[in-house]
């Protein structure tokens, strides 16, 4: 009968061990003497826990390893992340290659995971880490973070388990325990307390192993695994912490990344979606609402670069369209105020739940629109990064304000429509096409300028002049601002950009040398500078 490990986790006691009695069982019930030969070859790949690689790096990286591996596993991105100059402790749990514990004596989850919890009791006073997880050592890192959340800076989860009280329920067992029941009798079980008892541990057999954990890695790789890989103990299923009656703990102020496996036969694709969607509204990042707001004749369309590198990390990402921007419905031209041009902005932040706070990002000036909700909601906003956007703390009241905070362009390059007649201001204005590369995008690729020109709209040049705003800058600066100047702008000239930022310093300053649509030329780069300002 093929195993399916899943059943490991539904077993309460001998009489539901039955069907496993019928799997193949190893030949002995303890493997002490393989120990001693693996655990020599993994001493001369994997550190001591408590290893100091660089005593002058920021960062102090603790790498867990998964299920049958040990530290050895990590022997490559310990060279790479020595080499950029992080302090990094690779540990072996209780029963892995490196440990001197027999995983058949190893009969609890605590008792499995105590390298890992005594490294973080031995830290220093102040002392942060970042734990890095794999496969099942996620649920390591989970335990850590329950015990020592003011410990940890942040955690990684590499296709790992990632639950947030271990396991609980029968969903649990299914979107984290591995289902390898498709390539047939896969398991060697060893029965350490005897036969009429459960199994204390389990490994995949040798012949299996490339399959199922490395079928595109080097074959050397694969040979060096088959060597290390031991039995691990299934005192794993006993990986229960904390409390699941949705009381906020201490792993709910660490941050969270998780990097998906996209081909992964061990913990499947799907599982792995599964564990991310349970967790999305409670990660870290995603606890960070972000409300990405267009400037002069964008819409929501121009941050679809972004969002999707957000979302992919976690965050919670809102894109609105601005009266008359993007697929709103409304003719720019019959918007003639300010209010009525940002009332989908503030009618977002107005319906927010209580407690609730975002962070605003605005380009261009879209950053007259970030000030304009800073005014009515400084109490719901918790910070406000302006892409090359207007920073002006009461808007345009005089001519020196429209001078720093709005484009200056030629009456060659602009098309204005006078929607309330000829003899009235215009109501809106658009870039004409030929000009739009140029002014806008200059560095970005060909098809983005291309489907920004299919999708840009006259902005209501009237109602954006009208945006005066008056309060207290020593309110609005409760709220943390950034600043991200484009250094080859051709809209917002970065000597404006730098006008707006001696006379309303941010609290800080960050720099990307693109032109004005840094979220089309360098996404990545613009994304990874928000990240760092959050």
């Amino acid at each position: 009968m093929a195993a399916s490990f899943h059943k490991l986790h539904r077993f309460k006691g001998k009489s539901v061990y039955r069907d496993v009695h019928k799997q193949r069982r190893s030949k002995t019930h303890s493997g002490a003497n393989n120990q001693t030969r693996q655990g020599s070859v993994a001493s001369d790949l994997s550190m001591d826990a408590g290893d100091d690689i660089s005593e002058t790096s920021p960062e102090h990286l603790v790498l867990v390893h998964g299920a049958g591996h040990g530290a050895w596993c990590w022997f490559r991105l310990l060279y790479l992340l020595q080499n950029s100059g992080h302090r990094v402790s690779t540990i072996d749990l209780a029963g892995a290659a490196g440990s001197l514990v027999d995983p058949n004596d190893v009969r609890s989850f605590d008792d499995y995971i105590a390298p890992l919890l005594n490294l973080m009791a031995a830290l220093p006073d102040g002392e942060k880490v970042i734990l890095v997880g794999h496969s099942a050592g996620g649920l390591s890192v989970t335990h850590a973070m329950h015990l020592f959340g003011d410990r940890i800076k942040q955690a990684i989860f590499i296709a790992a388990a990632m639950l947030q009280f271990g396991f609980q329920t029968e969903q649990d067992i299914k979107d984290c325990v591995p289902d390898l029941s498709e390539h047939g009798d896969v398991y060697d079980l060893t029965f350490g307390l005897g036969d009429d008892h459960p199994p204390t541990s389990v490994a995949i057999r040798k012949e299996f192993q490339r399959i199922i954990l490395y079928q595109q890695s080097p074959q050397e790789d694969s040979a060096l695994a088959s060597i290390l890989l031991r039995s691990w103990p299934t005192a794993l299923t006993t990986a229960r912490f904390g409390s699941a009656d949705g009381v906020e703990s201490a792993i709910d102020r660490v941050r969270r990344v998780y990097i998906k496996t996209v081909n992964d036969r061990m913990v499947k694709p799907e599982q792995q979606e599964a564990m991310i969607r349970r967790r999305r509204d409670h990660m870290g990042m995603a606890k960070e609402h972000l409300v990405l707001v267009h400037g002069e004749g964008h819409g929501a369309w121009c941050w679809f670069k972004l969002r999707w590198l957000f979302e992919s990390s976690g965050y919670r990402v809102t894109c609105i369209d601005l009266a008359g921007g993007g697929v709103d419905p409304t003719d720019p031209n019959t918007v003639l105020s300010f209010e009525q041009y940002d009332k989908p902005l503030l009618d977002l932040i107005s319906a927010m739940p209580e407690g609730e706070k975002v962070i605003l990002i605005g380009h261009g000036t879209g950053g007259l629109s970030l000030i304009h909700a800073m005014h009515q909601f400084v109490d719901r906003i918790k910070q406000a990064i302006f892409v090359a956007a207007t920073m002006l703390p009461f808007g345009l009241q005089t001519d020196e304000d429209k001078k720093d905070g709005l484009p200056t362009l030629p009456e060659n390059e602009i098309d204005l429509t006078f929607g309330t007649g000829a003899d009235n201001p215009p109501t809106t204005a658009a870039l004409r096409p030929e000009f739009q590369r140029e002014r806008l995008s200059q560095q970005s690729p060909e098809e983005e300028s291309v489907l920004a020109s299919m999708l840009m709209r006259p902005w209501p040049v009237t109602a954006i002049s009208t945006a005066s705003f008056e309060g207290d800058d020593e309110r609005l600066n409760r709220i943390k601002r950034v600043f991200i100047k484009t250094e080859r702008d051709h809209m917002l000239d970065p000597q404006q950009q730098d006008s707006m930022i001696k006379k309303w310093p941010p609290s800080e300053v960050l720099e990307i040398d693109t032109d004005h649509s840094p979220f089309f030329s360098a996404p990545e780069q613009l994304f990874n500078l928000i990240v760092k300002s959050l």
